[in-house]
């Protein structure tokens, strides 16, 4: 039997239908809903997986715990505890659970562990003297059931208010997967809501230049997202659309983020994006899925529904010309953007544009700038006070670089900031910057960096090298840098202490702890010359320590030493006694 040849559009059609039954078999649970509840409350989500933050997809999805710490929880299958992480930002206390199926558990931002953990943890932190640790005990130490509680809910690390972050990773890969798809009974019945379109000209400006896009608000009619004011947009050359929109779940009014996005032309797929899984070594490129200047400079959150050059994320199972569109000229062509979210609920956006001669964007310059940064290959820019090296592939997409320095320095020793491009340039990979540091003392070196000029002139000092006369730094992003010197010492503030104060009803001793420039980067605690634990919360600027009778005599009478010593190596100490 002769098989009937295909036309392109048969075969577009085709694709089409595969990948809507695709998506819509992926929106079911991977897996038969196998796993228990990590809390005994309600399972609300204040934040979902995938989500948009700043510089990363959200890994896992934020559980509510009521507003306030200490709520049970408990591991969500049998397993063992594979690893257990102590750090003063990030996730701050957390627990990883292997489980025999491939998968591993990760509870973040906890307040406390069980009994026995919690012995285990303080034995390690007092034989290495350290309260941050990342420790993987044997797999037979801490076998745990299904149910089984393991900790208590918090607010440690870089949390911005109580709740449980909740991961599942594929053990082998570690690639954090969508744990909204593996039955945990959250309740979702509300479709995404879309806000605003927006387009950008492709190719119709200087390279590397930004252009404003053009925003185009929505309205819902009958059920579907429309452009206002007419359906019909009038638009010329290549373009590349953008999306702003967010999820919502039932019993919250918090943001989510959204599960999938497809953008079709005349009912034919040009982008599909959609975030079941990713690796923590691609989140960044969310810098080019995003409007990263939109984001900073305004905190809008646009999905960009095309692919910038140097964006490598494998987030998109179908993408045509880079999801960019070309409508020619006298024809008009229907443009459907589909946005769903892990629970099968969908919007959709409907509207037409068509080609036009008359320009909506700005017309395409006749010659090129001299300073364009090409993405796929190492720049380079120099003068007598700054060295600047941007590694191949560190941009998303070519970029006009411009230089500029202003006579106003954030200190005498150092009198110039200098602007590198714009602070709206994010790096995928860092860049190298030297300045030039002849003005400044020998004595003062040790305590000099670069540090970042951010918005409101806030200063955010860099690990800082010193190379005959010249000082250098990795940089994360382009805009605005100085040199600044830091001689002064943190500061130390008793809370609950003071000289001679009976602290035996106390549980604790607390202290406020605040540097000004380069940052707390040590702190040593000392009960009768013997090393105590300190825990250290930078967000709150605070450091305390708990009474632990096992290793201090109660009743008597103590002397403590705390010392905080900054990244320049200034130091302060603060002496007191107490009775305990």
């Amino acid at each position: 039997m002769q098989i009937p040849e295909l036309t392109m559009k048969e075969i577009s059609l085709f694709l089409l239908l595969f990948l809507m039954f695709q998506n819509i078999f992926s929106q079911q649970p991977v897996v038969p809903p196998r796993f228990a509840s990590p809390l005994d409350i309600p399972l609300i989500l204040s934040g979902n997986f995938g989500e948009l933050r700043s510089d990363h997809f959200h890994s896992g999805v934020d559980f509510k715990t009521q507003g306030v710490i200490g709520k049970n929880v408990y591991s969500v299958a049998d397993g063992y505890v594979s690893r257990i992480k102590i750090q003063t930002l990030g996730y701050g206390n957390s627990i990883y659970i292997t489980h025999p199926d491939g998968l591993t558990s990760v509870y973040g931002h906890l307040d406390g562990f069980t009994d026995s953990i919690a012995s285990y943890v303080r034995a390690y932190q007092y034989q290495k003297k350290t309260h941050t640790l990342d420790i993987y005990p044997d797999k037979e130490l801490f076998k745990v059931s299904k149910g089984e509680k393991i900790a208590l809910s918090g607010n440690t690390g870089s949390s911005g208010g109580p709740h449980l972050h909740f991961e599942l990773r594929g053990t082998a890969s570690q690639h954090p997967l969508n744990a909204l798809k593996y039955g945990f009974n959250v309740r979702d019945k509300l479709p995404p809501q879309l806000y605003n379109l927006f387009v950008y000209p492709i190719g119709e400006t200087l390279p590397g230049k930004y252009t404003e896009p053009k925003i185009i608000a929505l309205r819902k009619d009958n059920g579907k997202y429309r452009i206002s004011p007419s359906d019909t947009l009038m638009l010329k050359g290549k373009i590349g659309f953008g999306l702003e929109a967010n999820d919502f779940l039932n019993d919250a009014n918090n943001q989510c983020g959204v599960y999938t996005i497809e953008l079709l032309i005349d009912e034919l797929p040009y982008y599909i994006f959609r975030i079941d899984e990713f690796s923590f070594g691609e989140s960044s490129y969310i810098n080019a899925h995003t409007d990263y200047r939109a984001r900073a400079e305004k905190n809008r959150k646009i999905h960009l529904l095309y692919r910038k050059p140097n964006n490598q994320l494998s987030l998109y199972p179908y993408l045509k010309e880079n999801g960019l569109i070309t409508f020619p000229a006298g024809k008009t062509s229907k443009v459907e953007v589909r946005v769903g979210d892990a629970h099968g609920n969908s919007s959709e956006l409907i509207f037409y544009v068509k080609g036009n001669a008359t320009a909506l964007m700005l017309q395409k310059a006749d010659s090129l700038p001299n300073s364009v940064f090409k993405w796929n290959t190492a720049n380079y820019y120099e003068n007598s006070q700054v060295r600047l090296m941007l590694p191949a592939n560190s941009l998303y997409e070519d970029y006009q670089f411009n230089y500029a320095r202003t006579d106003i320095g954030y200190q005498k020793a150092y009198p110039y900031t200098h602007y590198l491009g714009d602070s709206y340039t994010p790096l995928h990979k860092p860049a190298d910057l030297s300045i030039s540091g002849e003005m400044i003392p020998l004595h003062l070196r040790s305590k000099t960096f670069i540090a970042a000029v951010n918005e409101g002139s806030n200063i955010s000092c860099l690990s800082s090298t010193w190379n005959g006369s010249r000082i250098s730094a990795r940089i994360k992003k382009l805009g605005k840098y100085t040199i600044v010197i830091d001689s002064v010492a943190p500061v130390i503030i008793p809370i609950n202490v003071r000289q001679g104060a009976n602290m035996t009803m106390e549980h604790s001793m607390r202290f406020v702890v605040t540097d000004e420039l380069s940052g707390v980067a040590e702190y040593m605690g000392y009960i009768d010359e013997e090393w105590v634990l300190f825990e250290y919360d930078p967000k709150n600027n605070q450091i305390q320590h708990t009474f632990d009778t096992t290793r201090l005599i109660s009743g008597s009478d103590h002397e403590l030493k705390l010392i905080v010593r900054d990244a320049a190596g200034n130091q302060k100490t603060y002496q007191t006694r107490f009775r305990w």
